[in-house]
This record gives C-alpha cells, structure tokens and sequence, in this order.
C-alpha cells in the first residue's frame, strides 16, 4: 500500500478496526461518540457518501489522513505510515438516489415553553433548575420529523439565525443553518460558553435567569470566527469553555486579542470537563454529604437509646 492508497482508506473501516463502531446511522451519516473526548451522546459524524469525518465538538473534519493526524498527534508522514502498516478497506464511492438528504430531520413545531415531561426530566438530571431558565427565551420544545418518520421531541436551543441545537436522553444534533447565540446585555462584560447546557448550568449555579453582561453561546468552537469579530467590544471577557484541547486552543487565542480575560474553566471548575459536568459531580457531592449527615444523626440517637432486651 502506498500513499495514495493510504488517502482513499475508509474512514468507517478505520474506526471498527480500532473497536469504535457507530452508535447509530442517519442516512448517509454514521454517528459516533468522538474519539476524542468522553461523551454521552454522539457528536462525531462520517459520511459514507463523502468519505469525510466532522466533530460538532471541535468544528474540525477533513478525510482519514487528517483523522489520523489528530488521533496520534502527528504530521503528514507519520499519519500516512500508520495507514500504510495497517490493512484496512478501501473506500468505494456508493451511488445514492437524490432524494436521499444528508439532513433527514425536519421540524413540525416548535414552542417557547417546554411542556413534555421527559424533557425536564432531562434537565433534571443534567442538574439544570428548570424553574430559573424556563424562561430564557432561546429555549424551545420542538418536535422534529426523523427519517423514519417518527415524531421526536427534543429541547431546542435558537441559534441567531433560527437554526436550532437538539438535545433529549438518545441525541444531539443541529439544524440549518448552525450559528452562535447572543443574548444581549448592557454591561460592557462578555460570557462565552461551548454549548447551551453549560449556559443552562451557569444560570443554575448562579441561580438566575440572565447573567450579567452579554453571553455568547457558540455551539460548538467551530464558531469561535463570529466570537473574534466582536470581542473587542467588550471590556472583560468570561470564558466557560471545555477543559479539553479545542477549549485551551480557544483560551489561549481569546487571551492573545484581549488583555483582560478570566478562564472559568480553570478558576472555577479545573477538574471537570465543562460546567454541566462540574454541576452535575456538585450536586452528587451535596447528596452524598446529606446522606451521610442523616447517618450520622441515625448513630447519635442509636448510642443514646437503650438496647432493648433479647
């Protein structure tokens, strides 16, 4: 096998070689839990049509070589030698009826008020107060249509060009077209999250419905361009990005433009991968010290009460 061999290896037949295999299939799309973090819903997508991989997370694709890259930190030659050592097959271009649509889902409806049981049960154990955001007014109930025709509903974040971001117990996905969230303030203060969830969670921790200042949610770091076009607006800016590679990467281009920025991620929650993660171990924590106070309250009355008599 030569370089060029190595370039049309197939993406799929990559990652089963490695034990990943999809957690589910959407047309020509093939969803995985990202190789390169660790996730409960599937945010890393290849394209069978394309032979192309894309991470939501990330906001980076490309084809196998620069997966490989990424996988094992290495250059163009390093990458293409551990292709060229492996046997894997080869990709086959599929023809596929034009009818066929890569974005199979289509929203029916949508509401500003969630009403459907599971989905705040959803939010509950995310640990998201649905009393203090369900009036944030980018939060919708939606209901989409999946290929197979099934009526699913999902928590719909709006983006600043209607699209939205779903998420329940079984998906995260996007629709068209995929932008930031900016919700307005008045202060010259700006808030930057990854994803909505962890807008959600700060609205939870700081036990308000709106934060100080603007909070730009990106949706993913594939956004950061919008956020570099309007950070000098703002005097201060707040990161609670991820603490993982794409979230220091960002960190460390805010700080490079912008002289005065505080790192959440490393201030407030340096153990956890994002803020619902450091939410979510908090509440766990606050449960596990309650259990034990009961306990201990148990053993004081048990030393103070006399055995009875066998």
């Amino acid at each position: 096998m030569n370089i060029n061999d190595a370039k049309n290896i197939d993406i799929v037949s990559f990652l089963s070689k490695r034990g990943i295999s999809p957690v589910r299939t959407n047309g020509t799309q093939y969803l995985y839990l990202s190789p390169f973090r660790n996730e409960a819903n599937p945010s890393f997508s290849v394209s069978i049509k394309r032979n192309k991989w894309y991470d939501f997370g990330l906001g980076e694709g490309g084809d196998v070589i620069s997966l490989v890259r990424k996988l094992h930190n290495a250059n163009f030659r390093e990458a293409s030698e551990i292709l060229v050592g492996q046997r894997y097959s080869k990709f086959t271009p599929q023809s596929f009826s034009s009818s066929k649509k890569e974005n199979t889902s289509k929203i029916t409806k949508s509401i500003d008020t969630i009403e459907s049981s599971s989905l705040i049960s959803y939010l509950n154990e995310r640990r998201v107060s649905f009393k203090i955001v369900e009036c944030c007014n980018e939060l919708f109930e939606v209901e989409y249509c999946a290929k197979s025709g099934k009526l699913i509903a999902a928590i719909g974040f709006k983006n600043d060009k209607g699209g939205f971001e779903l998420r329940n117990n079984f998906l995260k996905l996007s629709t068209s077209p995929k932008a930031i969230t900016t919700i307005h303030g008045a202060a010259k203060e700006l808030n930057v999250f990854e994803g909505f969830m962890d807008y959600l969670s700060a609205l939870t921790y700081y036990n308000t419905s709106q934060l100080e200042g603007t909070s730009i949610i990106l949706n993913g770091v594939g956004q950061k361009k919008d956020l570099m076009e309007v950070i000098h607006k703002y005097d201060q800016v707040t990161l609670y990005l991820d603490n993982d590679k794409a979230g220091y990467d960002l960190v460390n281009q805010v700080h490079a433009v912008h002289s005065n920025v505080r790192n959440m991620g490393l201030m407030l929650y340096p153990t956890s991968k994002d803020f619902n993660e450091f939410l979510v171990n908090r509440k766990r924590a606050e449960n596990y010290s309650d259990q034990r106070d009961v306990q201990t309250v148990g053993e004081v009355i048990a030393s103070i009460i006399p055995q009875m008599p066998t």
